[in-house]
C-alpha cells in the first residue's frame, strides 16, 4: 500500500474563489488552530463531550447569534483570510513583495467573499450546517433536498 504524498493531500484541500472584483484566490480550509482562535474571539466555549459534528453545529449557532459585531468580525477576518490564502499569499502587514498582498490591498467585498468561502469549505457556514442536516434527513428516508450552488471550485 502506498502512502499519500503531501502534494496530493494538499491538492484535494485547495479551492479557487472568484471574488466580486473578478480576481481569483486559491484558498485552503480554515486550519484547526485558527478555527479555535475564532471561537475564542467570539467567546464560544464548546461543551465537553461534543462530537466534532455537534461542536461545528454548536459553534455555527453561536456565530449567528453574535453577527453584527463589526469589531469582532474584523478581528476574525484578519485571523482567517491570511491563514487560508495560498495564492496570492496575504499578510497583515503592508508588503512590496510582488507575490504577496496586504489585507489593506484587498477590497472589502473581496475580503468578505474569501472569508465566507473559507468558512463554507471548512464546514462552518450556515449553509454547510443546513446541508448536513438535510443529508441526515435524506439518509433517514426524507426527500426533496434543496441543492445550493456555490462559486467555489476545487483547484486541480
Amino acid at each position: 500500500m502506498s502512502s499519500t504524498s503531501a502534494e496530493s493531500y494538499r491538492k484535494k484541500r485547495r479551492f479557487t474563489v472568484k471574488t466580486p472584483s473578478g480576481d481569483e484566490f486559491v484558498i485552503r480550509k480554515v486550519p484547526f488552530g485558527v478555527m479555535w482562535k475564532v471561537l475564542d474571539k467570539l467567546g464560544i466555549e464548546i461543551p465537553q463531550g461534543f462530537t466534532p459534528e455537534q461542536a461545528r453545529e454548536f459553534a455555527e449557532e453561536k456565530m449567528e447569534e453574535i453577527q453584527g459585531s463589526s469589531a469582532k468580525i474584523i478581528e476574525i477576518v484578519d485571523l482567517v483570510v491570511p491563514a487560508v490564502c495560498i495564492t496570492p499569499k496575504v499578510t497583515l502587514q503592508e508588503t512590496e513583495n510582488p507575490d504577496e498582498l496586504s489585507m489593506l490591498d484587498i477590497d472589502p467585498p473581496d475580503l468578505m467573499e474569501i472569508f465566507g468561502k473559507a468558512m463554507e469549505v471548512s464546514g462552518a457556514s450556515k449553509e454547510a450546517v443546513e446541508d448536513r442536516e438535510s443529508f441526515r434527513k435524506e439518509s433517514a428516508g426524507a426527500t426533496d433536498r434543496e441543492d445550493s450552488s456555490s462559486s467555489v471550485q476545487k483547484t486541480k
